[in-house]
């Protein structure tokens, strides 16, 4: 039996339970510590079985939809394009505190919705003997974007696919003494 937990019941930034919505926003507020987020659709748990598993589908307002804000550098996007392509990782930014404040973000201060403070984690390096700590974003607590799963994932994923398919119908082709490759 799954265990789902519908939405987001402690603030990501303080782990508060004091959370409010902002009226007539998409927004979720800690009473707390102030940080805001986009709330999570209905449709959409914040946790299956204890894991941030990817949406179903791309959020509305997601990076890797057309006309969405973050391609309007293009020269920005080709860039992320280019990251992701030589194995860079997306994460989806629904329930991530904004490191706008709420004012600023209520208020529409450009750009005050696409900075985002992702959850980080305090790692150590043994470099020349020494115990180094730095700061790494913590996976774990950070959900796979639905539209880059899509966008870079999926065609891989289908491309191997059709290529074990294409390798087995070669492989009993020839157990027959006859060469198949079906496309």
């Amino acid at each position: 039996m799954r265990h789902i937990v519908p939405t987001i019941t402690a603030c990501p930034a303080c782990h508060s339970h004091q959370i409010g919505c902002v009226v007539g926003t998409d927004l979720d507020i800690c009473m707390a510590c102030h940080r805001c987020w986009e709330r999570l659709r209905p449709e959409d748990p914040f946790l299956v079985d204890g894991e941030l598993l990817a949406f179903k589908t791309p959020c509305d307002n997601c990076a890797f939809r057309g006309g969405s804000e973050e391609r309007k550098d293009q020269e920005r996007w080709a860039e992320l394009q280019q990251t992701l392509a030589l194995g860079g990782e997306f994460y989806c930014h629904k329930g991530v505190p904004m490191k706008a404040s709420a004012e600023e973000i209520v208020a529409g201060a450009p750009d005050a919705r696409l900075a985002f403070d992702f959850p980080m984690r305090e790692r150590t390096a043994d470099i020349e003997g020494t115990c180094v700590p730095y700061q790494t974003y913590d996976r774990e607590r950070m959900r796979p974007c639905r539209g880059y799963l899509n966008a870079f994932v999926l065609p891989l994923i289908k491309g191997v696919l059709r290529n074990a398919k294409a390798q087995h119908h070669q492989t009993a082709g020839s157990d027959q003494g006859v060469d198949r490759i079906e496309t």
